[in-house]
């Protein structure tokens, strides 16, 4: 079998808001990390591995909390739960990119 890179990581802390894509209400989370294909975050709360998600995530959050460069909005699903233990506090939740779009504030 050919290998398969992964894609490239960035660790980026950001605001995310997320939420299953039958429920109106939204959960707020803070983002470890990034790439093309997905996101790792910390929240308070869970879903099933296999989820479908939908996630807005609000770059320049951490470098610059006082302009919001932009938000991705993201249709994804849940790849990952590694629940609260002994390396960390809360919840930290993989998931996938499947599509995203750009939204500027004007």
């Amino acid at each position: 079998m050919a290998h398969i890179p992964r894609a490239q990581r960035f660790d980026a802390p950001m605001r995310v808001l997320w939420r299953t894509r039958q429920t109106p209400e939204w959960f707020e989370a803070v983002g470890l990390n990034a790439s093309r294909t997905g996101v790792l975050f910390q929240s308070g709360r869970v879903v099933a591995v296999g989820t479908e998600i939908e996630l807005t995530l609000a770059l320049g959050w951490e470098t610059a909390p006082w302009i919001d460069v932009a938000d991705v909005n993201c249709f994804g699903r849940v790849v990952r739960v590694e629940m609260p233990g002994a390396t960390n506090d809360v919840a930290v939740v993989a998931a996938s990119i499947d599509q995203y779009s750009l939204a500027r504030e004007s």
